[in-house]
């Protein structure tokens, strides 16, 4: 039935993703067995697994009975999404940065070694602000998710409550969003970091002189939290 599975479905998008498949086995046993009991035989109907899923409660109180351990400041449901946010960010802000060091290696290939040392600093400057602020996106989201979500405690769960099952044929493949999230990355990094690459390259007997910038760096800084919002949007 479609109610047992969106249960199932329910319970098991709350555990870490090592457990899911087990515990759904384990629940589609449960439930025929407490079918069976119920109907003793008989035919069972939508209202017998209504009843039956009464009796195991709210999902999101079934997930915390399986869980192996409830203490973590980015739970199960926010793990998998967090581990692919965090994928994506380092990989980006390693691309920025290398984009610069190669930019800068053309620009002044005499420099190479300073340049080289000064990729090393911002690397080890970068990667750790990235993780920082995912964690943090990430420990506030569970904190709202935790102390905002379920004001509404005394409303008694019913059946009708259950989300719908996702449809595979129309959700969207991993690879578009992923893509997506590490060009704006890009985009945005370079938007702040080096829009003083973005103009005409003038060279000079054949070396690189100067770069004549498309935007005025005074006017652009000023308006670069407004450019940052537009991003985002």
């Amino acid at each position: 039935m479609e109610i047992i599975d969106r249960y199932i479905y329910a319970v098991t998008q709350r555990l870490p993703q090592s457990q899911r498949a087990d515990i759904s086995q384990e629940l589609k046993g449960l439930i025929t067995d407490m079918l069976e009991e119920r109907t003793d035989g008989k035919r069972t109907t939508d209202k017998d697994a209504e009843q039956v899923l009464l009796e195991l409660g709210d999902p999101k109180q079934l997930a915390e009975q399986y869980r192996e351990t409830k203490k973590y400041i980015i739970g199960p449901e926010f793990y998998d999404p967090f581990m692919t946010v965090m994928k994506i960010t380092l990989y980006s802000v390693v691309i920025v940065m290398s984009f610069e060091f190669v930019i800068q290696i053309i620009i002044n290939p005499a420099s190479l070694l300073e340049q080289f040392v000064d990729y090393i600093v911002l690397f080890f400057t970068m990667i750790p602000m990235a993780i920082g602020w995912v964690i943090a996106v990430f420990v506030l989201l569970e904190y709202v998710q935790v102390n905002g979500q379920d004001l509404n405690i005394e409303k008694n769960w019913t059946p009708s409550d259950l989300p719908q099952l996702p449809d595979l044929k129309r959700q969207i493949k991993r690879s578009e969003p992923i893509t997506a999230i590490i060009f704006f990355i890009i985009v945005m990094a370079m938007a702040v970091f080096s829009s003083n690459y973005f103009g005409v390259w003038r060279f000079e007997t054949g070396e690189f002189a100067t770069v004549v910038p498309f935007l005025n760096e005074d006017t652009y800084s000023g308006y670069m939290l407004f450019i940052l919002l537009i991003l985002n949007l």
